[in-house]
């Protein structure tokens, strides 16, 4: 338990998060799971916001990156490639409006 009032269960090294473990910001509104590598989300995840967004998927330095699926609390979608935290590669976005958009995707961006 932090003074915040954020919790972590795990696996540490050195004093650091590493390994696996489950990590709670503001009383669990907001959670992480999955491996952790030097304090920094890595390897495989799945991480619940506060705004009732999640995203299950692979990380490298607290960002998303590789294979991931984001969906939105207004029921958008994206499944595909991340790079630095952003749709970058190829992947699937699905809108509110059942409107689809596949193809590759540079910066969040849709690339026609």
């Amino acid at each position: 338990m932090y003074e915040n009032g954020d919790y972590y269960e795990g696996k540490r090294e050195a004093g650091k998060k590493h390994g696996e473990g489950v990590y709670e910001w503001d009383g669990g509104l907001s959670k992480y799971e999955g491996t952790w590598v030097n304090d920094k989300r890595e390897g495989r995840g799945t991480m619940c916001y506060e705004n009732g967004d999640r995203y299950d998927g692979q990380w490298k330095g607290d960002l998303f990156d590789e294979d991931g699926e984001y969906e939105w609390s207004d029921g958008r979608k994206y499944k595909g490639e991340f790079r630095d935290g952003k749709h970058n590669g190829h992947g699937k976005m699905i809108y509110i409006e059942d409107d689809e958009y596949l193809g590759e995707w540079k910066e969040d961006k849709y690339m026609e």
